[in-house]
Formats: C-alpha cells, sequence, structure tokens
C-alpha cells in the first residue's frame, strides 16, 4: 500500500478555522477541540462544543461548522469501507456527542486522541507509519466499543420507515463499495427487488438513474485525491472504482468542464506554498502548547495529591472479605481454559477453599436426563478432575439456573431461563443415584464426603401451585440418596441447609 492510500485511510487535520458552509461528505468525521468554541448544526439539531469536547458526524450527514476567532481543534477523517469492512455491516452510525453524556468513557477517548496528536507532532505530520496507523486503530476500536450503535427494526414499520430504510440502505451500499465494479443488478439482489423497479426508485427519488449516481459519488472521492494527495490520475482513476482512465476524462470533463491534469494544475498554481508553511507552523506550534499545558496541569494535580509511605518488610494482613468459596458460574465455563487460569490464579492469591458451580445438566456437559441407565459423566469427570487437581473442593448446584450474557453495544443483550423441568421423580432419583455411585467409585467415599450439594430453585415461581411441594420432592430424593452413600457429604437446598 503505498502514500496516499494510507493517507486516505488515515487522514488528522489540525485546524483553527472552517468555511461556514452546509456539506456532508462518505467519511465519518470525528471532531475533539482542544481550544475555543465550535458550533455544529446538523439539520434541526444545534451543538455547542467547548475546549475537551468531542463529538462524531456521521457519513453522508448534512452539517454546517461555525467557530470562534481562538478555535483550535482535530479533524479525523474515517474511511466508511474502512470501518464497513472491519465490523462487517452496511450499517454504521455513532453516537458519540460529550456535550449530551460526561460518562468516562470520553475521558478514554480523549486521552488516546492526546497521545494521537502527540505522535503526530512529534512526526511532523507524517501519516505513513505504523505507530499513527495503530493509535488510528485505537481511536477505532474505541468509538467501536463504546459508541457505535445499530438501528433496530420496528415492529410495525408504517411506510415513512419503510422508504427511510430503503434510502440508507441503498446509501450505505454505495458508501462501501463505490470504489468496486457494481452495478444496479447487485444492489436490487442485496435488496431483493427487480431491477426496473430499482431503476424507476432512483429515478424517481434520487433524480437521476442509478449509474449517473454512483459516477457523482466517484467523482466526489477522485476530487479528493486529486487536490489532496500526489497519486497519480491513473491510479485516482481505478481506485475510485472507474474502468479506466479514459472513461475517467470524460466523465470527468462532463462535469467539471475540464480534464483532471488541468485541474491540478491550476490547484497547484493556485496554492500559497510559503503562507501555507507558515500557517502549518503556527498550528503546530499551538499543538504542542496545548500538549505541554495538559501535562503541566497533569504534574499539579499529581503534586496535590497525599503521598503516604509503606515500608515492604512490615505487612498486615487483609481481612477476609470473601470467604472459602470461589462463584464460577454454569459449569459449562470450567472447560474454558481462560476460566481455568482465573482459577489457579485466585486460588494462589485468596486461598479459596470450595469452588461453586451450576447447571451440570446443561446439553453442554452431556448428561442426558431421559437415559434410564446410561449416562455420560464425561465432561462433567473433566471438571472434576480439574478441580480436585487444584487442591479444591467442589459446592455443586443441582438445578439449573438462568444464563445472562451482556455484550458490547454492537452486541444484543441476552437473557434466557434454562429451568429445567424434570419428567418424574423416578427420573429424578435414577441420575442422582447414578452420579453418587460414580463418584464414590471415581474418586472414594472419603473424598467424596468433603464436598458439598445444593439444590438451586428459581425463588420467582415458589408462589406458584404445587412449585414448592415439587422442589422438597426433589430436595428430599437428593438428600435421602446422599445419605445411602455417605454420612458426611454436606447437602443444602433453597432456604435449606443440612451439615453432617
Amino acid at each position: 500500500m503505498d502514500d496516499s492510500l494510507r493517507r486516505e485511510k488515515v487522514k488528522l487535520n489540525i485546524l483553527n478555522s472552517v468555511n461556514g458552509q452546509e456539506h456532508f461528505h462518505q467519511e465519518i468525521e470525528l471532531l475533539f477541540v482542544l481550544e475555543g468554541t465550535l458550533d455544529v448544526t446538523s439539520g434541526e439539531q444545534e451543538t455547542h462544543m467547548e475546549a475537551e469536547d468531542i463529538m462524531v458526524i456521521n457519513a453522508n450527514k448534512k452539517h454546517i461548522l461555525r467557530a470562534s476567532e481562538n478555535v483550535l481543534y482535530a479533524q479525523l477523517m474515517i474511511t466508511y469501507q474502512l470501518v464497513s469492512d472491519i465490523l462487517q455491516s452496511m450499517d454504521i452510525i455513532f453516537w458519540c456527542n460529550s456535550t449530551n453524556d460526561k460518562s468516562e468513557r470520553y475521558g478514554e477517548l480523549r486521552e488516546i486522541l492526546k497521545v494521537f496528536l502527540k505522535h503526530y507532532l512529534e512526526t511532523k505530520g507524517d501519516t505513513a507509519n505504523f505507530g499513527h496507523i495503530s493509535l488510528y486503530y485505537r481511536v477505532l476500536d474505541i468509538l467501536s466499543m463504546y459508541f457505535l450503535v445499530q438501528t433496530a427494526d420496528k415492529e410495525n414499520p408504517d411506510e415513512e420507515d419503510k422508504f427511510n430504510e430503503r434510502l440508507r440502505q441503498i446509501n450505505n451500499y454505495i458508501r462501501a463499495n463505490y470504489n468496486q465494479p457494481i452495478s444496479l443488478k447487485d444492489l436490487a439482489d442485496k435488496l431483493y427487488l427487480s431491477n426496473g423497479y430499482l431503476s424507476r426508485f432512483f429515478k424517481r427519488n434520487y433524480g437521476m438513474s442509478f449509474a449517473e449516481y454512483l459516477t457523482n459519488i466517484r467523482l466526489f472521492h477522485a476530487v479528493d485525491d486529486l487536490l489532496y494527495t500526489g497519486t497519480p490520475i491513473t491510479r485516482i482513476a481505478y481506485d475510485n472504482g472507474f474502468a479506466n482512465v479514459a472513461v475517467f476524462n470524460k466523465v470527468f470533463k462532463k462535469a467539471y468542464g475540464e480534464t483532471p491534469s488541468a485541474i491540478r494544475k491550476k490547484a497547484n498554481n493556485q496554492k500559497e506554498v510559503q503562507a501555507g508553511q507558515k500557517d502549518s507552523n503556527v498550528l503546530e506550534a499551538r499543538l504542542e502548547q496545548y500538549l505541554l499545558t495538559g501535562q503541566e496541569e497533569q504534574k499539579i494535580q499529581k503534586t496535590n495529591m497525599s503521598c503516604n509511605r509503606y515500608s515492604v518488610r512490615s505487612y498486615m494482613e487483609m481481612q477476609n472479605y470473601w470467604g472459602n468459596t470461589l462463584n464460577i458460574g454454569a459449569a459449562s465455563d470450567l472447560l474454558s481454559s481462560e476460566v481455568r487460569e482465573h482459577v489457579i490464579l485466585l486460588k494462589e492469591a485468596l486461598g479459596m477453599e470450595y469452588i461453586r458451580f451450576w447447571n451440570i445438566f446443561s446439553k453442554e456437559l452431556l448428561i442426558d436426563m431421559e437415559s434410564c441407565s446410561e449416562y455420560n459423566f464425561s465432561k462433567l469427570d473433566a471438571i472434576l478432575d480439574f478441580v480436585l487437581q487444584q487442591g479444591l473442593k467442589p459446592h455443586i448446584e443441582m438445578g439449573m439456573k438462568p444464563k445472562v450474557i451482556l455484550f458490547t453495544v454492537q452486541k444484543l443483550y441476552f437473557d434466557e431461563t434454562i429451568d429445567v423441568d424434570f419428567v418424574n421423580s423416578e427420573q429424578w432419583k435414577r441420575v442422582i443415584d447414578a452420579l453418587l455411585k460414580h463418584w464414590i467409585h471415581r474418586y472414594g467415599r472419603n473424598e467424596v464426603d468433603t464436598w458439598r450439594l445444593e439444590l438451586w430453585f428459581n425463588e420467582s415461581k415458589w408462589n406458584l401451585p404445587g412449585t414448592s411441594e415439587v422442589y422438597l420432592q426433589l430436595f428430599q430424593i437428593l438428600y435421602e440418596t446422599a445419605r445411602q452413600y455417605s454420612d458426611h457429604l454436606e447437602v443444602g437446598g433453597c432456604g435449606l441447609r443440612m451439615d453432617y
């Protein structure tokens, strides 16, 4: 990848003025105000940004920027296609506006942006290095982790919703693929529409054909490359989806009245190199002063902090707030190497004695409750073998607990209740009897005597007719079966605990 392509995907600008005109662009724009104020108008929404404020303007969103005379701000242009490719989605929307939200996540984003700016200053604006690119991707990582949202479909969308959704899908697809050889048929297939219908939709709502609209988008990006990079014109044509340079020259001249080379030559002649260099030096000096001031403030804050001395030769034992039992969760989690590593570390650090887990009858552990005689305890054996190897004792909840998973903002919240309704008491008695026999045979009575068994029950269902009776019956079977094989095995339940 040459330098021009790196600059296209990793574009950071330090600015002290705005053009004040309404505009939009295909890139996602991140604004970080360093000094002064910046006002952003997007549709009917107006945002007043002050020093340290951060805001993201999404792709294709019309907006106007107005600034105070002393403004200094960083502008990070994020290529929509890059984010779309990484997240494998054409529906990319960020909700990032620190003027409306003061959460700590903005602090994390703010700190990495300052590191980014410092690196930019140290390398004199050179973006063609791995350090710059890695920081750029770090910013993207924080944005996608904390600020990426996905629009959810409405249960009963009206005609306006459907229309806006179709426009959004079309715009997102073209934004993500304009530099590829796409066609009306490709887009129609994506939207499950006929070519004829989509062609008429374009004419009616865009005022032009699909091919004309696609050409305009490609020209938009090509002009940027032509004016602000030194990329050869042939390369610009191919990079922006044109079949060859002859086609590019033809449509460019039709749109702008001159060839790309003539436009580039005029633009180069109009540049005031010395004035531009002077302005660049002024901006770099202001950026350097901003970063230095921030460092001095951090030093002052550190100076004002209280300081205590502690001797490494004397210590006081920490009070045990956590007891002797480590709660893991679902038994299947103990099949994960990462969870096992954490168990080992916690055992060494906190001196745990018991490890508590549940859901041993889940599908992941392969124990078929409906079996009449043969049960597969191999997965559970692997878990218990690991627990005992670490010098821990099992505390096993025999019931099935709800499973809750939380993802990042890119994922959905998942809450699944997996209570198991036992067919009858005989089925429960068979599996408990087989399980205890297996444990005695595999681990010995003396070892099993040191374990704990518990029967959990969903308390929210306790008052439902007949449920408490079912639970007490299941607990009685567990207790009596355990007593057949051990006089010392600790057996407890929901609100019940029997120690022997």
